[in-house]
């Protein structure tokens, strides 16, 4: 930062890229050590469950806040309940 002769402080376009140099190189380095872990941890998990030539099933759990007194609009009173297809 450079301080001019008014007494403000400003920042100079070489203190910025240094600054953005550095934020380059930790976030580069954070995401090279983030993918190695979840790499690390997929690949053994993933030969063991996920099978080309197996039935894969999930389950899927939604926890909403759709209530009728919150949105009594849109509240399906009349309608049946929500549901998936077959393909989801």
């Amino acid at each position: 930062m450079i301080e001019n002769s008014n007494g403000k402080t400003f920042i100079s376009m070489r203190w910025m890229m240094n600054f953005l140099k550095c934020g380059f190189v930790f976030v580069t380095i954070t995401s090279v050590f983030t993918l190695g872990q979840v790499t690390g941890v997929t690949q053994g998990k993933l030969a063991e469950y996920c099978q080309p030539d197996k039935l894969t099933v999930y389950k899927v759990i939604l926890h909403t806040f759709w209530t009728r007194d919150k949105f009594p609009k849109h509240y399906p009173d009349w309608r049946p309940p929500a549901q998936w297809s077959k393909l989801v």
